[in-house]
């Protein structure tokens, strides 16, 4: 008998015990994980015990239950329960889908390209906290080509939120194959996109995104994407790139350009020559 049986045979068939009682049980598994930080084996938090009952939580019909199971299996790290989490990408209620992306960017490295692709999809979602979960549960997959491509498809969407959405997931997984498609989308998005896809372009770590740095820097009508573009060309310490940032450094209309561009510049001097401060914020 499952611990929810056994709990309906207690309570009886009242609809609003039956709902306190499973919301109950899947934030008794969040507190155990959470707050005791530790469970042990054939306790109530053990994966292999409570991982059903929560998967049957998923289907309750009160919103409430199905977003704790889902942050239950996420905290358990739960790899058995991604079929059940991949259609709750659709749940109708948006909290629901929130915790679903993120428990499945948890416990989803095994299949990483087919979540990716239910992730990448989840990208245009109307609720933008649905959207940013998206984002960040696909950073804690295994890179796949076919998904990144996924992905840079979404910087096509009209709507800023969708662009946003993308552009903050390809952090982290961008490819230099990839530059055609980033330059051109770098044309078209909002600015906390191309901030985001400037970024990307850093996080590569390949002297091949410098002109694309540059061009942001000195042209970019945004001052978190000049600043953004300031911070990765430090980081990459292309002397390439002095030029553009000691122009910056002086010229810029911005302060904290102008902070970052400067900074930029003495990351690119030799160790014993640089400042001990930390960069400027």
């Amino acid at each position: 008998m499952s611990i929810d049986e056994r709990a309906y045979s207690v309570l009886g068939d009242q609809p609003v015990f039956r709902f306190l009682w499973r919301l109950w049980l899947a934030w008794a598994v969040v507190f155990l994980l959470v707050v005791e930080g530790c469970y042990g084996p054939g306790t109530s938090g053990d994966p292999r015990q409570v991982t059903p009952d929560l998967i049957g939580l998923l289907t309750d019909p009160h919103p409430d239950v199905r977003r704790t199971a889902a942050i239950a299996l996420g905290r358990l790290g739960s790899h058995g329960a991604v079929d059940a989490l991949l259609p709750i990408l659709r749940d109708p209620d948006p909290g629901v889908r929130q915790w679903a992306a993120w428990a499945l960017g948890v416990v989803g490295e095994d299949r990483s390209r087919e979540v990716g692709f239910a992730l990448a999809d989840v990208l245009r979602d109307s609720a933008p906290a649905v959207r940013m979960a998206a984002a960040q549960a696909l950073g804690e997959l295994e890179d796949d080509p076919r998904v990144t491509d996924r992905v840079v498809e979404q910087l096509q969407a009209e709507e800023p939120g969708i662009q946003s959405a993308a552009a903050h997931a390809m952090v982290g997984r961008g490819r230099v194959d990839d530059l055609p498609k980033l330059r051109e989308a770098l044309r078209r998005v909002g600015p906390s996109a191309r901030q985001s896809l400037v970024a990307a372009l850093g996080e590569m770590g390949d002297k091949r995104v410098v002109p694309l740095l540059q061009g942001r820097l000195r042209e970019d009508g945004d001052a978190g994407v000049r600043g953004e573009a300031a911070y990765r060309l430090g980081m990459l310490a292309d002397e390439a790139a002095r030029p553009a940032l000691e122009h910056a450094s002086r010229h810029d209309s911005d302060d904290q350009v102008r902070r970052w561009a400067e900074w930029a510049v003495s990351a690119m001097r030799p160790a014993d020559a640089r400042g001990s401060g930390p960069p400027p914020i």
